[in-house]
């Protein structure tokens, strides 16, 4: 009267939902960081996106740091200064350039 095929099933399905749980929970983790990594590359958009009178680089108005050359050839605008004095943001022998 021993019925092992029965203790067998049960110990095998304790161990499938073990497995599935484990595969679950990895997956939650990943999702959750993902998630995490774009919200924070929203972030760095949002702050490129706002208007400071003394930064060149804006992503809304496609303005960058280049030089008078650079800007010629794309076509743009180019200011060698902002109503602040020097752009903070651009390098030495580079002004803003505007192409939008």
């Amino acid at each position: 009267m021993n019925n092992k095929k029965g203790a067998e099933f049960a110990v095998g399905t304790v161990v499938m939902v073990v497995l599935g749980l484990a595969v679950l929970i990895i997956l939650i983790l990943v999702v959750r960081q993902q998630v995490t990594k774009g919200a924070q590359g929203y972030s760095d958009i949002g702050s490129q996106a706002e208007l400071n009178p003394t930064k060149c680089t804006n992503i809304i108005l496609g303005r960058s740091c280049t030089t008078s050359q650079q800007c010629a050839s794309a076509g743009g605008r180019y200011f060698s200064s902002s109503a602040q004095g020097a752009w903070q943001d651009c390098g030495s022998g580079q002004g803003c350039c505007e192409t939008a």
